[in-house]
């Protein structure tokens, strides 16, 4: 009762979400107009042979000033991501995020498709390469979690960028193997060793731990995880796709709202962040490693010759840069009551496919909640964890079973009893 009184009430503030598919030429046509450098493309199909036109099936959206502000000065560094929508017709959100100089989220484009598929990504990949003007694939570096199709899009596309794995997610699916706590904390260190000699030395202890888990990861290309063999084309060194995330979470609360009122609020964001970020960075700019051969170098004026430190810093982290990207402002759109009528026949809205039941807007989370103890609700269980002794340093023992601690006591025992033997006798 309360549900649909509130989808009645949304309903007559931002529209219903059919009225929106009938307006996107007309949005369309404005973004064009305000943005003359935008692209706005709009995928329709045949109609069933009951009705007559054209059916919705996919929008992508790319607005000018934010393509401008990528190339000219944010790293070469792409997530990509794609979440759910909450609307009565669902549907996917694919997104392309930047990295800006100082490592920040930077939104390129994102697209409505019908599902996250090999389609999909190959026809949103497509578009984007188009826009950026990719000619030389080599210089780009793409981060993902690996979703439906987007490998396969990837390879077909741009087969020689570098293709990083979000590690968060690979350690999220090395949990189902082994969710030993040692196992845990060495793989971070083998994602963050900079150099094969601890990679390897990492790798090696994670064999000794398990040798089902050390199977698994070693099976991944370590160039798609590992510091150690990351390119340093792009000037960075992240591991995990948070810049997506990030921009999942700033977008979540529209996921509900029309198509045009999503797109339009999603544009509206991206507009205050650039504001915001041009404010706040106009008088520092923070410093770095570039995750290659490049390093900030600090040196004193007592040296043999006096030298600038920021000749040794590459130009992608000077404040320069960093202000060109976010000069390219968005400019912002009329209201819809002052958009120009187009010629286009109005496409028809997608097939719904609603499943019975209220519509869920947040994930089930019951199967995310870590097992506690009977006896003690703040204690976690040690079921699936691997202990460390704290006595020697070593795994799969704690502190009570330690076999040298337990040797050393029974020897000052032996050289305790051996002592009052020897008193006894000098007393007598």
């Amino acid at each position: 009762m309360v549900y649909r009184a509130l989808r009645k009430a949304k309903d007559a503030i931002i529209g219903k979400h059919e009225d929106g598919f009938k307006k996107l030429y007309q949005y369309a046509n404005e973004v064009k107009k305000v943005m003359p450098t935008s692209i706005v493309k709009l995928m329709t199909e045949a109609a069933e042979f009951d009705f007559e036109g054209r059916r919705f099936k996919r929008f992508y959206v790319c607005l000018g000033p934010l393509k401008e502000g990528f190339l000219h000065g944010c790293r070469p560094l792409i997530g990509l991501d794609g979440c759910h929508l909450k609307g009565p017709f669902k549907g996917i959100l694919l997104t392309a995020v930047g990295t800006d100089p100082n490592e920040g989220m930077y939104p390129i484009a994102w697209a409505q498709v019908e599902a996250e598929n090999t389609s999909s990504w190959y026809w949103f990949l497509g578009q984007l390469k188009q826009d950026l003007m990719i000619q030389n694939s080599g210089t780009y570096t793409f981060i993902s979690d690996r979703q439906k199709g987007l490998i396969n899009a990837l390879e077909s596309h741009i087969p020689e960028s570098e293709h990083r794995l979000c590690v968060m997610h690979l350690y999220n699916n090395m949990k189902s193997i082994s969710k030993g706590l040692g196992i845990s904390k060495t793989m971070w260190q083998a994602v963050r060793s900079t150099t094969y000699y601890f990679f390897n030395m990492n790798m090696e202890t994670i064999k000794k731990l398990s040798k089902t888990c050390y199977d698994w990861l070693i099976a991944k290309p370590k160039s798609q995880w590992s510091r150690a063999s990351f390119r340093d084309v792009c000037k960075s060194d992240v591991f995990v796709n948070n810049n997506c995330e990030s921009f999942n979470n700033a977008i979540k609360k529209y996921r509900d709202n029309g198509i045009v009122t999503m797109f339009n609020n999603i544009y509206k964001t991206c507009m205050q962040r650039i504001q915001k970020r041009a404010i706040k960075l106009a008088g520092k700019a923070t410093l770095v490693w570039n995750g290659g051969d490049k390093y900030h170098v600090t040196m004193s004026a007592g040296g043999h010759e006096k030298m600038d430190p920021l000749d040794f810093i590459h130009q992608c982290y000077s404040k320069e840069t960093y202000m060109e990207v976010y000069s390219h402002i968005l400019e912002p759109i009329s209201g819809e009551a002052y958009w120009e009528q187009t010629e286009q026949d109005e496409p028809l809205p997608p097939l719904k496919r609603t499943p019975p039941g209220r519509p869920k807007k947040f994930r089930d989370k019951r199967n995310d909640v870590v097992p506690t103890r009977a006896n003690n609700p703040t204690m976690l269980k040690r079921q699936g964890t691997t202990l460390r002794c704290s006595h020697c340093g070593q795994w799969e023992h704690n502190v009570r079973s330690c076999p040298r601690r337990q040797a050393e006591e029974a020897q000052g025992e032996g050289e305790l009893t051996g002592n009052l033997k020897i008193l006894s006798v000098l007393i007598a």
